[in-house]
């Protein structure tokens, strides 16, 4: 049974590769570390900023976001497979 909104039961595990339960590290589903999904990027421009600033800072902090992002994706298994039989 699909957990708390959780859309099709082990969507998400299918579509990378992942088991039920999960038992491959995220690591190795994503080999390739510049293809974890990024989700959803917003837009910041603090004041006195142009635009080639900003985008020499993130090229600087790119390791950061992988790492993030790589963060992200193992929550997002650990939390479809806990919804799955953890009950409210």
């Amino acid at each position: 049974a699909p957990g708390r909104g959780v859309k099709g039961f082990c969507d998400s595990y299918l579509q990378y590769g992942q088991t039920e339960p999960p038992s491959i590290p995220i690591a190795d589903l994503f080999k390739d570390q510049k293809n974890f999904p990024q989700g959803e990027i917003l837009e910041y421009s603090p004041p006195r900023s142009n635009i080639e600033e900003k985008k020499a800072i993130d090229r600087m902090q790119e390791d950061l976001w992988q790492k993030l992002r790589h963060a992200s994706e193992v929550h997002r298994h650990v939390r479809r497979h806990a919804q799955s039989f953890i009950k409210p």
